[in-house]
Order: structure tokens, then C-alpha cells, then sequence
């Protein structure tokens, strides 16, 4: 197997090419040796469909070594794993086959956020994916030798490689990548992991009890004029698949449209405000808000300064905003008042009564 090692490093941390090394979705660079896109000047990418296209980053970097190491961000996502898996395949197969293009085309899909609702989750690779990683247990006392960082970030590369490899058998036999989870039922843990799915929607209708929900006005993703949407807002959600359930709640969505905008923290420190690509809105000007806030309490505490994510590369145009990789030291309601204030600014932005965000 091409890889030899795997780390694991923050999010969003700059990093430099390294010998014998791929760095994927993480380091805010495109060059030889980190595939990103997280960074302003980025193609407009996920990481895996950066390597499919640029596949001579990798291999003139890595000039015919065939054992190498991958530096991706902790706990990867569905890009992060794919990416590296085309990054494997590249090196062995030191060509682009249509199974690699398609499995990158879909991690896309999935990174943007714009998997069709017309498929139920537990058909689908990403869901039953982030079924099987919810299903990771770390213990300190049984994997001392690991963090858990590197623990669940290795299960979760092993896991997903083995998924990975059945939908390229999938892909090649002219099956559907999107709904190949069907394809897949003689298989007990992915059977297992299509279950807990249901079981999630449980989780989310408990979720739907304890959130705060209703409209909003939103900057168009054209900048020029507000459109309204529907939000839902919470705390320790206990659904691992929330931000998909959320788009296809036509029932408890006061438009029954489905939920647009999502604003949500898993514990203390953590905070992510997203809208959906298909609502047409972004938030711009809204990390720049919060990163002032958050330098302003971190220099009173004597803290070092660490930035919030404002998804501002071409891929995300601003539909994401997350809290630093340390966690933020901005409060729920501090995060709260931040959001309203940057509401009334956008309006008033529109009135003519401000000139920026």
C-alpha cells in the first residue's frame, strides 16, 4: 500500500510541502505536494476532486516514490477520506480512472452540502459512512498508546477505504454511486449502519422538540437584496445527520420547504453557522464580524488569537462560518448578539443606511 503513515493535524492550518509527503484538505495551499481549497484563491474544488484534476501535484512531488505519508485535518470528513484515498490510487496507479473521477464528482456533491433530497439517507454512501463513524468508540484506558485524535482519525481512514473500494467495484459494474448503499446489503455492517440511520431520524425528531425555529432574512448569494429563510437553531443535538434531516423537514419548516440555515453548537467552544447552497443566500461579512469580537475578548484575556472559519474560498462563497479550531471564548449569547447585529447591518446595508459588512 502506497501509504506508509497518516497524521492528523487542526483545521484550517497553513502548512508547507514536506519530502515523500501529500497534504489533502487541510494547509490553505494548491501546489505540489497540498491539494486544499479552503484558502481565497482556491479553485472551486472539494480535495478530492483536486486530486483527480491535479494529479501531477502528487506525482511530480513525490518523483516515483512509492511509499508515502498523507497529512490530512483531524477527525476527516467524507472529503478528507476520499481525497486521500485518490491520493493512494494515483500513487499505484499513476493514472485517472473513471471509478477515481466519479468518486471524486460525488465527494463534491457531499462536501457542498447538495446530496438530492430525493434519496433516502440510508441509500446513500455519506450517510451510512457517518453512520459507521458515529459508531467509533475511543477509550483512553484501552488505546493508551493513541490520542484520540489518531485513534478515531485512523479507524476512520480504514473504514472509509473499505467503503471506498466496494463503490469503485460498484462504479465499474455501471451502477449508481449516489444510491450504491442498495448495492451493498449483503453486507452486515453496512446493513447495521442503514438502521442506526432510522434511528438517527429519532434522535432528530427529539432534536426538533428543543430547537429554536422560524424565519429569517438573509443576504442573496448576489449580495444585492434579502431573501427570507428558515432557521433552526441548537444545542447539543443529539442527531449525528442533522444538517441533512433539517433540508428535508417539510413538516416542522415553517415555510415546509425545508430548513435553509443552521446554527448549531456540538459543546462548549464549537459553533457553526451554515446556510444551504439551494437557498440562494450567503454570509458574508459575518466572519469578519465575529473574528473582531473574538480578537477583542481573547487580547482582554491575554490569549493568543485564533480566527473563525468565514468560508470565504470559491467552493463554500461564505455558506459556512465555524468557530476557531481551539474553540471560541465568545459565549452562546455573545455568538447570539454578534448574529442579530450583523442581521440589522445587512438591512440596514440594503436601506442605503451602510455602505459595508
Amino acid at each position: 500500500m502506497p501509504i506508509e503513515k497518516i497524521e492528523f493535524v487542526d483545521y484550517g492550518k497553513e502548512l508547507f510541502p514536506e519530502e515523500n509527503t501529500i497534504i489533502v484538505d487541510v494547509g490553505k495551499k494548491l501546489e505540489e505536494g497540498i491539494l486544499d481549497h479552503h484558502q481565497a484563491d482556491a479553485e472551486n474544488e472539494c480535495a478530492a476532486s483536486l486530486v483527480v484534476k491535479h494529479p501531477e501535484l502528487i506525482l511530480n512531488h513525490l518523483k516515483g516514490e512509492k511509499e508515502i505519508k498523507v497529512i490530512t485535518h483531524r477527525y476527516p470528513d467524507f472529503d478528507a477520506v476520499s481525497s486521500a484515498y485518490l491520493v493512494e490510487k494515483v500513487v499505484d496507479r499513476e493514472k485517472i480512472t473513471n471509478s477515481m473521477k466519479k468518486i471524486a464528482e460525488y465527494a463534491k456533491v457531499v462536501d457542498s452540502s447538495n446530496l438530492p433530497i430525493s434519496i433516502p439517507l440510508e441509500d446513500t454512501p455519506f450517510a451510512v459512512l457517518y453512520s459507521l463513524f458515529h459508531k467509533i468508540n475511543y477509550s483512553r484506558e484501552n488505546n493508551h498508546s493513541q490520542t484520540k485524535v489518531d485513534y478515531i482519525g485512523q479507524k476512520r481512514i480504514k473504514i472509509g477505504f473499505e467503503l471506498l473500494e466496494k463503490l469503485e467495484e460498484i462504479v465499474n459494474k455501471g451502477e449508481d454511486i449516489f444510491t450504491a448503499m442498495k448495492s451493498l446489503s449483503g453486507y452486515r455492517e453496512y446493513e447495521m449502519a442503514r438502521k442506526d440511520i432510522y434511528e438517527d431520524y429519532k434522535n432528530y425528531l427529539s432534536d426538533v422538540n428543543r430547537a429554536a425555529k422560524g424565519k429569517i432574512k438573509l443576504l442573496s448569494n448576489n449580495g444585492k437584496e434579502l431573501k427570507e429563510v428558515d432557521y433552526f437553531f441548537i444545542i447539543n443535538p443529539s442527531s449525528y445527520l442533522l444538517k441533512d434531516w433539517i433540508k428535508r423537514d417539510f413538516t416542522n419548516s415553517p415555510s415546509k420547504k425545508g430548513f435553509s440555515l443552521l446554527i448549531s453548537s456540538l459543546y462548549p467552544g464549537n459553533f457553526i453557522i451554515a446556510t444551504s447552497p439551494s437557498s440562494g443566500t450567503y454570509l458574508k461579512g459575518l466572519g469578519d464580524m465575529l473574528n473582531r469580537y473574538e480578537k477583542e475578548k481573547r487580547e482582554k484575556m491575554n490569549m493568543n488569537v485564533s480566527e473563525w472559519y468565514k468560508g470565504n474560498s470559491p467552493f463554500f462563497n461564505y455558506r459556512i462560518i465555524a468557530s476557531p479550531s481551539d474553540g471560541t471564548v465568545l459565549t452562546k449569547d455573545e455568538v447570539i448578539k454578534i448574529f442579530k447585529e450583523y442581521l440589522q447591518n445587512i438591512k440596514e446595508l440594503l436601506d442605503g443606511r451602510s455602505i459595508s459588512i
